[in-house]
């Protein structure tokens, strides 16, 4: 992904990215065209100064044109929707991995929003929750593990692949994770010592590793 420069400065035979952010991953989606404006004008308004010091009213804007109520700060994200299409991409690479061959993949998902369901069916892109919204613990919670389960079959589909590759029956992979599902009802920092609970702490900081 785009998010984190892993290119420059290190030697490689190839390197691929792809934009997390870009509105063109909308294209190959369900979501109509109303529904990509929308999402485009989320985008231009999170870039916003006056929106983003408080000056325009982003409550008043969303609900003038029908956008999600959601913090400036969320605003027009499309990371998981632009995750999910490089997985086939990735797959075919994989299952023509030669023996000696390494690969290194920096895949956003499962994170947020929150966008497909356990099937890596779309939802309605209104329904898209987000660790940080003040909606309700459990429905939060409910959508990412939808996420979760979207991304693990993407994964096993990966892993199938790369087993079919020459190099597959001697192969290592190796997964981790950079953070935990920071849904949280307080969110753990210095600021709030004594507010947060053990249960904040091990979503937001515990993570996968596995071989």
């Amino acid at each position: 992904a785009d998010y984190a420069d892993f290119c420059t400065g290190v030697r490689f035979s190839e390197c691929v990215t792809y934009e997390s952010s870009s509105p063109s991953a909308l294209l190959r989606t369900s979501l109509t065209t109303f529904e990509r404006a929308g999402l485009i004008a989320s985008k231009f308004l999170s870039l916003s100064q006056l929106v983003n010091i408080g000056l325009l009213p982003w409550r008043l804007v969303a609900k003038q044109f029908g956008l999600p109520q959601l913090a400036p700060g969320n605003l027009g994200r499309s990371t998981s929707a632009a995750t999910l299409a490089v997985f086939d991409e990735l797959s075919r690479r994989l299952s023509n991995a030669e023996p000696g061959n390494v690969y290194f993949a920096h895949i956003l998902l499962p994170h947020y929003p929150y966008s497909f369901d356990e099937n890596c069916r779309l939802l309605n892109w209104r329904d898209w929750e987000k660790p940080f919204t003040g909606r309700d613990l459990t429905k939060r919670r409910h959508a990412y593990f939808a996420q979760v389960r979207c991304t693990t079959s993407k994964i096993d589909m990966l892993l199938k692949a790369l087993d079919r590759s020459p190099a597959g029956k001697n192969a290592v992979p190796v997964s981790h994770g950079d953070h935990g599902s920071r849904i949280t009802q307080v969110e753990p920092s210095h600021q709030s010592i004594g507010k947060f609970t053990a249960s904040d702490v091990i979503a937001t900081y515990s993570t996968l590793f596995a071989v």
